[in-house]
């Protein structure tokens, strides 16, 4: 569809064992667009996982005597590649060790420090084994949205030698003058998770995450949901002066997003959208006797699994497996309770320096953003309600993984806790995958056109209309997808 090109093909390519790639091959009319306008070109319809890792210019299809395609006959991609682009070497010992670690993850040995890692084929996963060896191999812990400020060897290597604070606001995708979107971080602090539902979007609209701000060798600088929304707002207010505002989040970022869109709406701002990703309002309790029943499964596939040929003997044997499974939740309880503990007061702490303004000492930079936000959920109270459109999706079915459990089937209410919290009514979306898994393939997908669909209705509402009269549906409406 590019009008620059007149054919494309695609293929799969093993040209090593294990090696796998997409590699195009493109006929052009004239002059060959790069490979970064391709990608982008692509990025408007397709996800990340679809798009080629490489781009290779070919002056005709090689064709067989019966006119099919000879894809034997396609050039590999490092003889392709070539002349076409130029490895550029490290320069610095932090460039020197990161490309090491950089062409491990990826499985390219020809790659220079100017070269994307997600035009080579990076995604989530493959970052985080980035930032695995990164942590082991340089003993720096670094969050995996910098890999969307620094998608370069060179980049990130400078990133890391600043000692300079990083920016809270960290554009995910490229748009135009349209409304952009601003996605509020998860409950570990990364913004990495929506790259692929950013690019699932319609081509043109910016998209920006939003991730804590950290300073200091400490994971995050506030312990109030309400501060966490006032630092996040102003840079949403510098990205965009005036609404109408989209704000979204998953999980903790979805609490913190609410905040944000209250504080705007107090400032006399209007909320286009507050699109909340399987998240649950803090004062919604647990589903009645969950960790209980859950137990008592436990408990009872143990002693189910005795087996002995007198009864007597299973009888002892299920005793003693009861014994020794009270006798660990008791220790892992006191463990966790000790541990929360010890968590709580670091954070307490942290608070009293920062609120102080002092600076923390160092041995607090061991508390991770999700300790952090854990107690600042603790001790929120919600003042007012949100009045623009509000969309919640509700992760279906997660992948057996405790982390992936949906929101639903751990709280009781349908809508989460958020109907006090809205004045108008709230679209409720049920979406494939899990609490994580909704944001991955090939769920994400499903849930990107969910989420352009109401991104399309609440930008083409008047501003005048009231939100307790939307044009969608009443409150608690359902609206499940296929999947």
């Amino acid at each position: 569809r590019h009008p620059a090109l007149a054919r494309a093909i695609v293929i799969v390519r093993e040209d090593r064992p294990g090696d796998v790639r997409l590699v195009a091959y493109v006929v052009a009319h004239e002059a060959v667009p790069g490979a970064a306008a391709l990608r982008d070109f692509l990025a408007a319809t397709l996800p990340d996982y679809m798009l080629p890792q490489h781009f290779v210019a070919i002056a005709d299809v090689p064709l067989l005597p019966n006119g099919k395609i000879d894809r034997h006959a396609l050039p590999a991609v490092q003889d392709a590649n070539g002349d076409a682009r130029s490895v550029v070497a490290p320069e610095t010992a932090t460039e020197t060790a990161l490309l090491a670690l950089w062409q491990k993850a990826l499985g390219v040995e020809q790659l220079g420090v100017t070269d994307d890692f997600f035009e080579f084929g990076g995604h989530s996963m493959l970052a985080m084994r980035l930032a695995s060896g990164i942590e082991v191999a340089l003993g720096r812990r670094i969050p995996l949205s910098a890999l969307l400020q620094a998608p370069t060897v060179r980049k990130l290597a400078a990133w890391m030698d600043r000692e300079t604070a990083r920016d809270s606001l960290v554009l995910i995708r490229t748009g135009d003058t349209r409304t952009p979107l601003f996605l509020v971080h998860d409950g570990d602090g990364e913004t990495l998770l929506y790259r692929t539902l950013a690019h699932g979007l319609h081509a043109g609209r910016a998209v920006y995450g939003l991730q804590p701000e950290a300073g200091d060798g400490h994971a995050m600088l506030h312990t109030r949901i309400p501060d966490m929304a006032a630092h996040h707002l102003k840079k949403i207010r510098d990205a965009q002066p005036h609404g109408p505002y989209l704000i979204g989040g998953l999980c903790a970022g979805g609490v913190i997003a609410f905040e944000i869109a209250r504080q705007l709406e107090a400032q006399g701002e209007r909320i286009a959208l507050l699109a909340l990703f399987d998240v649950a309002d803090v004062e919604t309790p647990l589903r009645a006797g969950r960790v209980t029943k859950r137990r008592l499964v436990s408990l009872r596939n143990a002693v189910g699994a005795v087996h002995g040929s007198a009864l007597p003997r299973r009888l002892l044997a299920a005793a003693a497996t009861a014994a020794s499974k009270l006798l660990n939740l008791i220790r892992y309880e006191a463990g966790a309770w000790l541990q929360a503990l010890k968590s709580r007061r670091n954070v307490e702490a942290l608070r009293r320096h920062l609120d102080q303004r002092i600076a923390p000492p160092t041995t607090l930079r061991e508390l991770s953003v999700r300790e952090i936000y854990m107690f600042a959920r603790s001790q929120y109270r919600v003042d007012g309600v949100v009045h623009g459109n509000v969309a919640l999706f509700r992760a279906t079915r997660g992948l057996g993984d405790p982390a992936d459990e949906p929101v639903i089937e751990i709280h009781g209410d349908p809508m989460l806790g958020w109907a006090r919290r809205v004045a108008g009514p709230i679209q409720t979306i049920d979406v494939p995958g899990g609490h994580v898994s909704m944001l991955q393939e090939p769920n994400v997908a499903t849930l990107a056109r969910a989420l352009q669909e109401q991104i399309d209705h609440a930008l083409a509402l008047p501003p005048a209309l009231s939100p307790r009269q939307p044009a969608l549906a009443g409150k608690g409406q359902l609206a499940c997808l296929p999947g």
